[in-house]
């Protein structure tokens, strides 16, 4: 179905869509500003404001399922544990409220913390092949804390840097892989609260 059309004129036609209003709270009722409100399977994107609501226009009628995320753990695929089916109807506006979890609460939970626990600083990070696909096992160093990347590829430190402006990030593969001996090391500067990186390693 044609949503909308232009010509070289500056003549243009929008069809009759359907529109949605969000609102993502908290599990005490508090909005969450910054939120990204993404609709399964389209392009349909957007965040939420200071209120914690989003409005989408130009929907074409039938049935969607959003997604809530943060802007910050969106980069390695982390979602905050909301969803919520919908649809859109032509002339017509839809409301939908989604409860989710904060950034910090998410995080901590992946970390198997409090959140009160994690340090003011967290470098959340997945490693991913140039195909884009989750490369678990892999070893990965950030100054004395080391481990191995989980099924999704994650590498959750869950540890305090101190005063630290930056760390460096390495990762090299296993034992009897081909670039097991080439490691890779990436500096990562670190802000306040969530940083979050994507790597890319060959397959």
């Amino acid at each position: 179905e044609l949503a909308e059309a232009a010509w070289p004129d500056g003549a243009s036609w929008q069809g009759h869509l359907g529109e949605a209003t969000f609102r993502v709270i908290d599990s005490e009722g508090e909005p969450i500003p910054g939120a990204l409100i993404r609709l399964d399977s389209t392009d349909y994107r957007r965040t939420t404001d200071s209120l914690g609501f989003a409005r989408m226009i130009g929907l074409l009628p039938g049935p969607y399922r959003a997604t809530v995320t943060d802007s910050v753990l969106n980069i390695v695929g982390l979602d905050l544990g909301a969803t919520a089916a919908f649809s859109a109807v032509r002339d017509s506006s839809v409301s939908v409220t989604m409860q989710a979890q904060t950034a910090p609460v998410a995080l901590a939970q992946a970390c198997g913390v409090a959140k009160a626990a994690l340090p003011p600083r967290t470098l959340l990070a997945r490693l991913v092949s140039d195909r884009g696909r989750p490369l678990p096992g892999v070893h990965w160093q950030v100054g004395q804390f080391r481990g191995v990347t989980n099924a999704s590829g994650l590498i959750l430190p869950c540890r305090s840097y101190g005063n630290e402006q930056s760390v460096t990030l390495a990762v090299w593969r296993a034992r009897g892989h081909p670039d097991a001996k080439s490691p890779k090391s990436v500096s990562v500067t670190l802000t306040a609260g969530i940083t979050a990186i994507r790597v890319t390693l060959p397959d």
